[in-house]
């Protein structure tokens, strides 16, 4: 059974206090859709500060009908502090805070097969970044969904033993995690993968972080990039592991985006993972930009 009592503040509390937009809750407690904010124009300090706060209050927020520009991607972006460059993912031409995700049809791309996987975003890093801001340009009729999940609610709906027992454990981190090479569909990828082994060296976070602002607790670990569990043996390290990616996914802490042209996701990437559906045979375009924090702890 899901324990749902720890946390009591649920998504319509949450919503309420805003002067300048609306926040409709998608789910009980995770997630929320904002209405009121023009993204492409200038943003005021106290617009940007009841959007931050709607994202930390929700986890992850999405806005309908924002056209704008890359240019205008990035200083809505600049607000949140400084922009990330991916370390190998190409980036937009004159932009190089900005990656375009998508232009082929899933099975001739290998970010959709790499992005339907639960993951959060560079947790192999030392430093992954804190926000993720996903601006859709070209959307199939159906599917190509994104789904997320909340870590918060995750570590929330833990047992008091399994959090005592989880306390002070690291967790590794690597970009080769579930990299084989036998399902590596070209010698462009196979490069990747030396690259990767070469240049991105894994990471160690605690397993159980303290979100920096709300001071809430976070089971952080993801399917894509969670390789083992520091100073435990191999099969210790896989059955905890195995039990606690199956724990995030659970449906009770997840919500799920469909996605309109000029529609934009951002997300709080210290406390959510997310699955980019790949159910479409149409092209999907989006475009990046994720934002710089320090080490989880």
């Amino acid at each position: 059974m899901v324990n749902q009592a720890s946390h009591d503040t649920n998504g319509a509390d949450m919503a309420a206090g805003y002067q300048l937009i609306e926040v409709k809750p998608v789910t009980g407690s995770f997630g929320a859709e904002i209405i009121g904010a023009d993204l492409g124009r200038d943003v005021s300090p106290e617009l940007h500060a009841e959007i931050n706060r709607a994202l930390l209050n929700h986890g992850v927020i999405f806005f309908r009908d924002q056209d704008i520009t890359p240019a205008q991607h990035v200083a809505f972006a600049k607000l949140f502090g400084k922009l990330d460059v991916h370390p190998f993912i190409p980036n937009l031409e004159g932009y190089p805070e900005i990656i375009a995700l998508g232009g082929k049809p899933p099975g001739e791309s290998s970010y959709a097969r790499n992005a339907n996987v639960w993951h959060t975003d560079l947790s192999y890093r030392q430093d992954p970044p804190i926000i993720a801001i996903l601006h859709g340009l070209e959307i199939p009729d159906s599917g190509g969904d994104t789904m997320f999940a909340d870590l918060c609610a995750a570590y929330d709906g833990l047992s008091d033993t399994m959090k005592a027992m989880l306390d002070g454990l690291v967790a590794v981190h690597s970009i080769t995690q579930t990299k084989r090479t036998d399902e590596l569909s070209s010698i462009k990828e196979l490069k990747q993968l030396v690259w990767s082994l070469e240049n991105v060296p894994p990471a160690e976070h605690p397993l159980i972080c303290t979100h920096p602002e709300s001071g809430r607790k976070i089971l952080y670990i993801n399917q894509h990039f969670t390789a083992y569990l520091k100073d435990m043996q191999e099969h210790e390290s896989k059955a905890l592991l195995e039990m606690l990616k199956k724990h995030t996914n659970l449906p009770e802490y997840q919500c799920r985006f469909r996605w309109q042209k000029n529609s934009v996701a951002m997300w709080d990437n210290r406390r959510t993972q997310h699955y980019a559906v790949a159910d479409y045979d149409k092209i999907r375009r989006m475009h990046r930009i994720t934002v710089c924090g320090p080490q989880p702890r």
